[in-house]
């Protein structure tokens, strides 16, 4: 696997055994591993001084990454396979945890090694890049989500009754919504940032008008309101109300919007 990633001369993280070879020494190295004889000649080798990486699977149990410094330095990296996967779930948290903090804008590439403590070639090992990373996140976060809302709303209790589980879940209005705050983002143009915070938005519309349907049956709240449209502005309330949270710097705003929301529910013409 070819990885485009440059490192300094000195980055080598703690966790890898590293041994530098050079020239005719590294070659019979490389050419010597099993089942790779002859893929790794002396034109591969002036190619990786070109500020390449190449992943080189040797055993079950490790990898050796070939490395070429910022200096044409040639460093051969032994990783256990474990941390190698590690290293993948920890950016994956790292970028979970930091988007919902500043958006996908405000992170960089080497806040998510800083925050994950992956060394520098594991992103792009990992990942085609950050928007890559960013999508796998976000999709693990919409079904975190998604099952938050399943989980919430349920079956238990009257339509309306688990409509307002909805409203009554606590919320911090100055950290945001999870997946909201990307609305606000230029990014949100990119499909696969868009894809996993719509599935979301939508189950959650059809969790909460199926609620509202079965209120309207059971003639708690009146039937000539469309179901999809109320649990849209319900959705809306909410996000609404973590706006101005934002804005005022109030973390309460919101709950004072879910608040009202339930007010406007309970006296609706039940016909």
């Amino acid at each position: 696997m070819l990885l485009r990633h440059v490192v300094s001369d000195d980055c080598a993280p703690s966790e890898f055994h590293a041994i530098t070879y050079a020239g005719k020494a590294l070659d019979r190295l490389l050419a010597g591993v099993k089942g790779r004889r002859g893929l790794h000649h002396n034109s591969t080798i002036m190619a990786a001084r070109l500020e390449k990486t190449w992943l080189i699977p040797i055993i079950a149990s490790c990898l050796y990454i070939l490395v070429v410094t910022e200096y044409n330095h040639v460093r051969l990296i032994r990783r256990d396979h474990e941390d190698v996967m590690k290293a993948k779930g920890e950016l994956v948290k790292a970028a979970k945890k930091l988007m919902w903090e500043r958006g996908y804008e405000g992170v960089s590439p080497r806040d998510l090694l800083e925050e994950s403590g992956a060394g520098q070639g594991s992103l792009y090992h990992h990942f085609k890049g950050k928007l890559d990373l960013a999508s796998v996140a976000l999709g693990e976060v919409s079904d975190e989500m998604c099952e938050f809302a399943r989980e919430t709303v349920g079956t238990d209790g009257s339509g309306l009754d688990r409509v307002f589980r909805f409203l009554d879940v606590a919320r911090d209005g100055l950290k945001g919504c999870r997946m909201g705050r990307f609305a606000c983002e230029s990014s949100i143009a990119e499909a696969s940032l868009r894809k996993p915070v719509e599935r979301y938005f939508r189950e959650l519309q059809q969790l909460l008008a199926a609620a509202l349907r079965e209120a309207q049956a059971n003639g708690e709240i009146a039937k000539r309101l469309d179901a999809n449209e109320l649990a849209l502005m319900l959705i809306t309330v909410v996000q609404g109300g973590f706006v101005v949270s934002r804005v005022y710097r109030d973390r309460n705003a919101i709950n004072q919007a879910t608040e009202m929301a339930k007010s406007l529910l309970k006296p609706l013409p039940r016909r």
